[in-house]
């Protein structure tokens, strides 16, 4: 029994989440029905994606539903992009030991 002016440590051990889908914070974006996140879809085209985003470890989001381990997504360059856009991907290094899609940073594609 704990009685008034009596402290106790309380350790939490939080939920492990296996094979969790991890995206950078800064690929998230906010749209009209929730977030989304822009993904290289086929012939290098930008496609946006509807994703559910419950919560996060670290500086990444953990994505529920909307994205596959494999799918390209941009995190960089947001600004720049429409959806049917051709972009020119370049991976970058992921996160050791996470599950995470394939992460692509944009370079805008040159006319020729």
């Amino acid at each position: 029994m704990l009685l008034p002016g009596q402290f106790v440590r309380v350790r939490f051990k939080g939920t492990v989440k296996t094979g969790a889908i991890l995206v950078p914070q800064r690929a998230v974006q906010q749209g009209a029905r929730g977030s989304i996140v822009f993904v290289v879809g086929n012939e290098d085209k930008v496609e946006m994606r509807e994703i559910q985003a419950t919560s996060w470890q670290g500086n990444q989001w953990i994505v529920e539903q909307g994205l596959h381990v494999g799918d390209r997504i941009i995190v960089e360059g947001l600004h720049k992009i429409a959806p049917g856009a051709p972009v020119k991907p370049v991976p970058l290094p992921a996160p050791a030991a996470t599950t995470v899609p394939t992460a692509a940073k944009l370079q805008p594609e040159r006319a020729s």
